[in-house]
C-alpha cells in the first residue's frame, strides 16, 4: 500500500485522492500471471453463445504514467446487468519468461478513485475499449477480446497454472497464430497503435 501511495504522491494527485473518500477501497491481490495469447478471427458471436455458455462485459482500459519500466492501468468493466466494477493494476515482466509470465498486483477500487487515477493517464496511450466474451473449454477459462478499432480480428487469452501446461484451443474459434511473445500484441502496445500489426 505504501508503494501505491508513493505513486499517487509522485504524480501530484495524493491530496485529491484523500479529499472526500478513502483511497483503500479494496484488498490488494498479489499474483503471478501465466498467460498465453492468440490472434483469432472474430467469430459469429450469436453462434458462439449457442455453442457454449458465454459471459459478456464491456471494458475500458487506461494506462497510467509508470516508473521503472512497469505497467500501471485502471479498468472499468460493465456487465449486462448494468453493474460496473473498477480495478487498479500493476504488472511487471518476469525475466526470461519470453512474455509468458508477469508479476501482478491488482485491487478493486471505487468509481471516485478511478476518476482520480485517470488524471495520471499516460498521454502516449489511448484508452482501449473492447468487449470481452468469457467461456470455459476443457477445464480452462478463455477470454475473447473484440476491440472497437478492429473489424476482423480479436485476441484470445487463457491463464495457465504453470508455464509447461498443455492447453487445447477451442475448435469453434479460428486461431490465426500465437502472439504470446510478440510485444506488438500486448494491450499497452495496442493502446498506442490502436491497430493490430499488419
Amino acid at each position: 500500500m505504501a508503494g501505491f501511495v508513493a505513486h499517487l504522491d509522485a504524480y501530484g494527485i495524493l491530496p485529491i485522492a484523500f479529499a472526500g473518500f478513502s483511497i483503500y477501497t479494496g484488498r490488494i491481490n498479489y499474483m503471478q500471471e501465466i498467460e498465453r495469447k492468440f490472434l483469432t478471427v472474430i467469430p459469429d458471436i450469436s453462434k458462439l453463445m449457442r455453442i457454449t455458455q458465454v459471459g459478456e462485459s464491456r471494458i475500458s482500459q487506461t494506462y497510467l504514467i509508470a516508473p521503472n519500466g512497469g505497467e500501471r492501468r485502471v479498468r472499468s468493466r460493465q456487465f449486462p446487468s448494468g453493474i460496473t466494477v473498477y480495478f487498479y493494476t500493476e504488472k511487471y515482466p518476469v525475466q526470461g519468461s519470453n512474455g509468458l509470465v508477469r508479476e501482478e498486483k491488482e485491487r478493486e477500487i471505487s468509481s471516485e478513485e478511478y476518476e482520480v487515477l485517470l488524471k495520471a493517464a499516460d498521454p502516449q496511450f489511448s484508452t482501449i475499449s473492447k468487449t470481452r466474451y468469457t467461456f470455459d473449454f476443457n477445464n480452462f477459462t478463455f477470454e475473447l477480446d473484440v476491440y472497437t478499432f478492429e473489424e476482423n480480428y480479436a485476441t484470445l487469452e487463457v491463464e495457465l497454472p504453470s508455464e509447461d501446461t498443455h492447453v487445447e484451443l477451442p475448435d469453434f474459434i479460428q486461431v490465426v497464430k500465437e502472439v504470446t511473445s510478440d510485444k506488438r500484441y500486448k494491450n499497452k502496445a495496442l493502446a498506442k497503435a490502436l491497430a493490430f500489426p499488419e
